[in-house]
């Protein structure tokens, strides 16, 4: 009796130390990627993770391998920068339009003194300490676009209207020319552009040709030649060649993003729809935007994403999208992925093969079909077979030999 009660308690020690160990797989819905200007190897990124408050991931080694850094605190974040002069300083906005502040490298957050009024934000590459906050603000009972502009890194704050007849419109993007100081790009909703010279003391409207009742989405002023610009909006990517005074589209539909790289003028990217693949794809262009192509073979973003390029090294960017971090190293026509150590996404559905344990088959929300040939311990990305992509339910034949499966989705 003595004996059985002694294995009955070594049996239940050793289910309370029992701990699960994540095998993956990697990757899943990134919402947020920023990189470090002063080193671009190391990247900061936070997703998507339903109902939980997300964790900030860290990479040191241009996403080779990350690890979780911080918990962000938000459901739904909006934006995060790395200052370009003290990396130790991150800005980031919460899903609410809060600033948030953190000194040590993303590790830890404090809130910050602006109203929950704001959605974007950009520090200054030009001047240390200066910081840009857009959103909106109730001025004498009205809502107008506003910008909130610090020049101490956040600690204080003046407010500054570039229109005060724009009523009940936001500002959305703000961009620096990355070669003139002084010289800023207001992005707004209902196709409003704005450009200053003086540091936003004065603001001039730059919106001729723009179609009506776009929101401006993302902004980006070439390296080289600061007259030409580029507008991502839902209804086309747009460019400008004299400074915003007119603009022209060029054939990039429902665009997500774009962005002139700074190691080269004469590039661009870009992330819109192809109505071919009826999917969105990253757009190449070699003569500063004026034309553009689905980079080949390219990479088929799905539900879209965003992307950003690496401040140094030429032909180097990166896409974050519901599939994880992806890279570049050849311009765009060739990817890999970027997101080892990132697992955090929900499984919905998981099933084993009757024929064979090793194989297995999961759903990862949001992002597609994997399957693991080797019990678990490392997992590929299945082909796309369905546009909803959220599979409820999988179930595989049995005595077939050969893996039949059955998948329910989302919509039935």
């Amino acid at each position: 009796m003595a004996a059985k009660s002694l294995l009955l308690l070594v049996l239940l020690l050793t289910a309370i130390r029992a701990e699960w160990v994540s095998v993956g797989p990697d990757g899943g819905n990134i919402q947020i990627l920023t990189i470090d200007p002063q080193s671009p190897n190391r990247m900061l990124a936070i997703p998507y993770e339903g109902r939980d408050t997300p964790r900030v991931f860290v990479t040191v080694d241009s996403g080779a391998h990350w690890q979780t850094l911080s918990r962000f605190g938000s459901f739904s974040p909006l934006t995060m920068a790395i200052d370009p002069y003290q990396a130790h300083r991150v800005y980031a906005l919460d899903g609410g339009g809060n600033l948030l502040l953190s000194t040590d490298s993303g590790v830890s957050w404090r809130p910050g003194s602006l109203p929950a009024l704001n959605f974007t934000l950009k520090p200054d590459p030009h001047t240390p300490g200066r910081l840009l906050v857009g959103g909106y603000d109730v001025v004498n009972g009205n809502y107008l676009p506003a910008v909130h502009i610090s020049t101490d890194f956040g600690a204080h704050w003046v407010r500054v209207t570039p229109d005060s007849t724009a009523l009940n419109q936001q500002v959305l993007c703000i961009e620096f020319d990355p070669a003139v100081r002084d010289v800023i790009w207001l992005g707004c909703s209902d196709s409003l552009v704005y450009r200053t010279t003086d540091a936003g003391i004065t603001w001039q409207r730059r919106s001729t040709g723009l179609p009506p009742y776009a929101t401006i989405q993302v902004l980006s002023v070439n390296p080289e030649h600061g007259a030409i610009a580029l507008a991502a909006t839902a209804y086309g990517l747009y460019r400008s060649t004299n400074a915003g005074i007119t603009w022209q589209s060029v054939g990039v539909t429902r665009a997500l993003a774009a962005q002139f790289p700074l190691t080269d003028g004469a590039i661009g990217y870009a992330i819109g729809y192809d109505t071919l693949t009826q999917s969105y794809q990253l757009f190449v262009s070699r003569d500063s935007g004026a034309t553009w192509r689905v980079a080949q073979p390219g990479i088929v973003l799905d539900k879209g994403g965003g992307m950003i390029a690496d401040p140094i090294v030429p032909n180097r960017a990166f896409v974050y999208c519901p599939k994880g971090v992806y890279w570049t190293n050849d311009g765009g026509n060739n990817w890999s992925e970027r997101h080892s150590g990132m697992r955090f996404a929900h499984i919905s559905t998981i099933s084993v093969s009757p024929a064979d344990s090793n194989r297995v088959y999961l759903e990862f929300y949001e992002n597609g079909i994997f399957k693991s040939t080797n019990g678990g311990n490392t997992w590929r990305r299945c082909s796309d077979f369905l546009a909803c992509g959220n599979i409820c339910g999988i179930g595989i034949a049995p005595g077939s030999g050969t893996d039949i499966l059955y998948a329910l989705e989302g919509k039935g």
